[in-house]
């Protein structure tokens, strides 16, 4: 995405960000990073080598790569997030470690990492360094309108599958309470429709299943 220079007044500021490198978790980390640059900030990607975007197409941000020694080719979908995530713990602590410590090229101080909340070690890496962190929660609308759902398979004996062992559940009251309460208040029109500048192609067809 090309900003131009006359619509931009940096800040001085960068803003990290370390997505999951899968398409539906990056595409929207890297939009809020083209987001977050047109209004100032100076935007640095931790990624991993696995599954990595183009930089090319992102000339406005700086890359900072682990190496996590997979390939694309190498494993299913749950197995590659398994291997990525036990791989890049103590890497992703040394590439922040080095980005804090000014060994990079770009020296701005950082306002906080913004990562995907399954990188569920990114929090303990973060407060190690005293940096503030947010969690980007990524997921279409239909994805939500499932969740609304599973309460009631749940109550009626649909889920977990009868026979299954697959998963382990694990009841989490507090967790519960506040997801039950989220969809409970939430009306799911409004919600499309607030959200309909972001992908107007994609909301419309939304409005028409809702």
């Amino acid at each position: 995405m090309d900003i131009g220079k006359h619509q931009r007044k940096p800040l001085g500021i960068q803003v990290l960000l370390f997505p999951l490198p899968f398409q539906g978790h990056m595409n929207p980390m890297l939009h809020l990073g083209n987001a977050l640059y047109s209004k100032g900030f100076s935007i640095t990607i931790i990624q991993t080598r696995f599954n990595s975007p183009d930089t090319t197409e992102f000339p406005n941000f700086a890359f900072h790569f682990i190496d996590d020694g997979l390939q694309m080719s190498s494993a299913a979908l749950f197995d590659a997030l398994s291997a990525v995530k036990a791989s890049c713990l103590e890497k992703f602590r040394h590439c922040l470690s080095q980005i804090l410590n000014g060994d990079c090229e770009n020296k701005e101080p950082i306002a906080c990492l913004i990562t995907d909340p399954s990188w569920e070690f990114a929090g303990t890496v973060a407060d190690s360094f005293n940096l503030p962190r947010i969690a980007l929660k990524t997921g279409s609308i239909l994805s939500y309108i499932v969740y609304e759902a599973l309460p009631l398979l749940r109550e009626k004996g649909y889920f977990p599958i009868p026979g299954s062992k697959a998963l382990t559940l694990i009841f989490l009251r507090q967790l519960h309470f506040i997801v039950i309460s989220f969809f409970q208040r939430t009306n799911w029109k409004n919600l499309c429709w607030s959200s309909h500048p972001l992908n107007s192609k994609i909301f419309l067809q939304s409005h028409t299943m809702i």
